[in-house]
């Protein structure tokens, strides 16, 4: 039979650790002065011949769009309240199974341990298959978690693909990856607007 010393252990495996995906959707929010919507506001259509260069390197900041991009907003939230949810859930079961271990030790003293056997297998079964289901609803919303994040990911790679054609830019950058720029090409505030109107607009990610 399992020690009451283990719940606590086998229970905590379900808890959600939602990794690199979570911390990232943790990022600080940071605020930028961006391009004017203005500046790229050039048709798409148009051949790379007929583009005029407005801006030959554009940098975005991914930290800042995480943070104030609804998309991730909405997905933090959930998160976040999906895995507090799980977290009270194996609370609650933790204090059923030390319930039902002080019951069974009760038990064991009236029966011989012939007759005790079945029970203590049958509660070991039951904590196995408990600590099986409360991993897999913990799976459950990390798998959730990386699939929308990759869909918001991607959404954001087709709004800079656009503007990139929009502006003409040759390269670029992540604000990362570069020491210092200039807050002129900074194209963060026009993803972060362009993300929320789809977000208004009630456009679902990863649904086409």
């Amino acid at each position: 039979m399992h020690s009451k010393f283990v719940y606590a252990f086998i229970l905590a495996a379900s808890i959600v650790f939602v990794g690199e995906g979570r911390r990232e959707l943790q990022a600080q929010e940071t605020s930028s002065s961006e391009v004017d919507e203005n500046q790229v506001s050039q048709s798409p259509e148009a051949s790379s011949a007929e583009r005029q260069i407005l801006l030959p390197f554009i940098v975005f900041d991914a930290a800042t769009i995480r943070a104030q991009s609804l998309y991730y907003v909405a997905l933090r939230a959930r998160i976040e309240e999906e895995s507090r949810n799980l977290s009270v859930e194996n609370s609650q079961i933790e204090q059923a199974l030390e319930a039902e271990e002080l019951a069974l030790v009760e038990l064991k003293a009236t029966l011989s341990e012939e007759a005790f056997a079945p029970h203590a297998q049958a509660f070991d079964q039951r904590v196995d298959i408990i600590r099986e289901e409360q991993a897999r609803k913990a799976q459950n919303i990390e798998t959730a978690l990386n699939k929308e994040l990759s869909d918001i990911d991607l959404a954001l790679d087709e709004v800079i693909a656009d503007i990139v054609v929009e502006t003409g830019a040759l390269l670029v950058f992540e604000a990362a990856q570069i020491y210092a720029h200039s807050n002129a090409i900074d194209i963060s505030s026009i993803v972060i607007a362009r993300l929320n109107q789809s977000f208004a607009n009630g456009v679902e990610l990863g649904k086409n």
